[in-house]
């Protein structure tokens, strides 16, 4: 608008430029009208003019020489107008000004610091919801019967009886507070004051209503399982249980830790094996108390004796047996080791007794006896311990069958 403004011509003396026009007057007028080349050609005379506007000389227009009706496209400024309009170009598409009324494109949005002072007068006003009111804040009186959420001055206090008259104070009663506290009252007349002590009480208890049953008035009283809920492990962040409450009381382990029980409600840890030997887990007590646990490899002493039922010997063979011979002493139970003997020996299983090493003569093996000869000294040599015919004749196939082997291997004649 203020270019639009800029571009016109004031109604006083206004200086036009380019090739301003106006309505040629009638022939012989003479008023205040603009003149115009055609008006002027036209009422040429012989002699020069004599006035312009009834002035001589460099005549120069000055106001009130035009009126607006004069002036093409010109407003009558000093024309009454409708309150609250303003000389405007039209809203919402270019045209010639008009006066009209502001619209809201007429005016631009501005930021709250953009107005001078907005913020700072904002900042001094209390708001409508829930004012902070400071200073001495003032409001109209309600009526005296008023009862609802006007605000009460304080002459509307007083007009309901209010009075700022002393009282005597008599007495002063802090009232009962037992079992948690005994109270006194001291200066009751002139400025009370009241003071608590604590009530002594018994150990381990609390201030607590009844552990079941009906609600009742709370007294001090011990905890009971009922008052204590059922609480979730991860709300526990420090401490161990202690092994009475059901707990390690360990708070951290190593891989392959093992807990056992060092004395009495009481655990510890055994470390691991961490070398590379297999070792086993024992213990050994005194006969009334345990030891405790260790780690070791297996000894003779620790392997029980395996039955013949489950592929052993269900025997102990503490000695050295190399070279040794075990026999079946029953259908179902070995008999001892017949160790090696020093000197050339047979094996002789006599008529119901245990198999035995029976020493050879070195002449019983002579290369040029006979076979039917060795068979008769080997026969001779064992003769005296074998009294049985029947044991001799077996006795004598057994040799035989060694000395046929004996010559298959190339080791006699």
């Amino acid at each position: 608008m203020t270019s639009d403004l800029a571009a016109k011509a004031p109604l006083v003396s206004p200086a036009l430029t380019g090739t301003p026009t106006a309505p040629t007057p009638t022939l012989g007028d003479n008023s205040t009208k603009i003149a115009t080349t055609a008006f002027v050609i036209a009422n040429l005379i012989p002699s020069t003019v004599s006035s312009v506007f009834g002035r001589t000389g460099a005549v120069v227009a000055n106001t009130g020489d035009y009126s607006a009706a004069q002036v093409t496209n010109a407003l009558d400024m000093a024309t009454s107008r409708t309150a609250n309009t303003a000389l405007m170009a039209p809203n919402g598409s270019a045209g010639v000004p008009t006066f009209r009324v502001l619209a809201a494109a007429d005016i631009p949005a501005i930021a709250e610091s953009g107005v001078t002072n907005l913020t700072t007068d904002l900042a001094a006003k209390a708001p409508l919801n829930s004012p902070a009111l400071t200073g001495t804040p003032t409001s109209t009186t309600p009526s005296t019967g008023d009862n609802n959420t006007n605000i009460a001055t304080t002459a509307f206090v007083k007009n309901q009886g209010y009075t700022s008259n002393a009282g005597t104070v008599t007495s002063v009663s802090a009232g009962t507070l037992s079992p948690l506290f005994t109270t006194a009252v001291s200066n009751a007349t002139t400025a009370p004051t009241i003071s608590f002590t604590a009530v002594n009480q018994s150990t381990n208890v609390f201030y607590a209503g009844p552990s079941s049953g009906a609600p009742a008035a709370p007294t001090f009283r011990a905890i009971s399982s009922n008052d204590i809920p059922n609480l979730p492990a991860s709300i526990i962040t420090s401490g161990v249980f202690p092994e009475a409450r059901g707990g390690t009381n360990q708070s951290a382990y190593t891989l392959g830790d093992i807990l056992y029980a060092s004395a009495t409600n009481t655990l510890s840890r055994l470390a691991p094996n961490a070398s590379t030997t297999r070792m086993f887990l024992s213990q050994t007590g005194n006969g009334a108390v345990s030891a405790a646990p260790a780690w070791g490899q297996l000894g003779q002493a620790d392997i029980p004796i395996i039955p013949i039922t489950k592929g052993g010997t269900n025997a102990n063979f503490a000695s050295d047996v190399s070279n040794g011979i075990l026999y079946g002493s029953s259908p179902s139970a070995f008999g001892a080791v017949i160790s090696a003997p020093a000197v050339p020996s047979l094996l002789i299983f006599p008529s119901g007794g245990p198999p035995q090493w029976t020493a050879v003569e070195s002449s019983g093996y002579t290369q040029t006896y006979s076979t039917a000869a060795r068979t008769m000294a080997i026969m001779t040599a064992i003769s005296s311990a074998y009294a049985s015919f029947a044991d001799l004749q077996m006795l004598a196939k057994v040799v035989n069958s060694l000395i046929n082997d004996l010559r298959f291997m190339k080791l006699i004649p």
